[in-house]
């Protein structure tokens, strides 16, 4: 008579269990950071990427028009004086569509701050801010210099840190300086109008504006 031979399968222990476990949390502590410090460099170059194009409108309007858009918008238009950024740069998307669509990709803004870093609340109309020294058609006082960080014009966005500045009380944001860094994202035109009897303005990378003038706040 043939005696059969149970074999009982091993599994796990709980020991190995553990291990394994350990293996999957360290190699995702590694693998995650990583990737979301990639998803952010992405979307940083995209929203860099979008203020380029949005140069090459305003130029390319400054080219056929001798002048910027302006500031305020249109009062006569809209009724207000306040007006949000896609009034304000409407004219590049008609009658010439100097661009397709104003709705560029930026961070959301969770706060907002005025020249004197008090904080506000964000505008609902605002994702991003427009700002040129030629308020109504005309050149301003010399001291709109400082908010557009010395040139003609300046477009600003929060930066990783969704703080919005609007590129005025802060170096502008600076992947070189960290990922997660302070500072808003901007451009900025060429430089405004000198002051009688200074020098010309440099553009000073470090601080992403023309100069470093009387008139920067920061």
């Amino acid at each position: 008579m043939c005696r059969r031979v149970r074999q009982h399968k091993r599994g796990f222990t709980l020991i190995e269990l553990l291990i394994v476990v350990a293996i999957i949390a360290i190699l995702a502590a590694i693998a995650v950071p990583n990737f979301l410090h990639a998803q952010l460099r992405a979307k940083v170059a995209r929203c860099q990427a979008d203020f380029h194009q949005l140069q090459l409108a305003i130029e390319s309007y400054r080219t056929d028009n001798i002048t910027y858009p302006m500031t305020s918008g249109m009062p006569w238009f809209t009724g207000t004086s306040g007006t949000g950024v896609d009034i304000r740069l409407w004219c590049l998307t008609y009658p010439i569509p100097y661009m397709k669509t104003l709705a560029l990709r930026v961070f959301p803004t969770e706060r907002a701050a005025n020249r004197d870093g008090q904080l506000g609340t964000p505008s609902s109309f605002d994702k991003y801010d427009y700002y040129s020294i030629y308020h109504n058609g005309a050149p301003q006082h010399i001291t709109d210099l400082h908010r557009t960080s010395g040139g003609e014009w300046r477009v600003s966005q929060p930066g990783p840190d969704r703080y919005h500045t609007f590129g005025e009380i802060q170096p502008e944001y600076d992947p070189s300086n960290g990922l997660l860094s302070d500072g808003d994202i901007c451009i900025v035109g060429p430089p405004g109008p000198r002051i009688p009897g200074t020098a010309p303005i440099k553009y000073n990378r470090a601080k992403g504006q023309w100069g470093d003038p009387p008139w920067n706040v920061w």
